[in-house]
């Protein structure tokens, strides 16, 4: 009778327990493994959609203040005129 025999004799079957490997870390589901993986492929495409939104609202906050400097700059031409 091998150890892992004598364990389930005496400790029973646990959730754990894995037959053919015995008692450690359960493997990963396949519904799990595939979530994960999803997860893992999605989160470059994420970031870049992050990234490019990201750099859209700088771009319209440029956009915003060199507007207001021309319009400065103008205002000081008008005044020294």
């Amino acid at each position: 009778m091998t150890i892992d025999e004598k364990l389930d004799v005496v400790r029973g079957t646990k959730s754990g327990y894995i037959k053919g490997l015995g008692y450690g870390l359960k493997s990963n589901t396949t519904r799990a493994t595939q979530r994960r993986t999803t997860e893992l492929e999605d989160s470059p495409k994420k970031a870049k959609m992050e990234a490019a939104s990201a750099q859209n609202e700088l771009q319209k906050r440029l956009n915003a203040a060199e507007t207001m400097v021309e319009s400065q700059q103008s205002q000081i031409q008008d005044q020294q005129s």
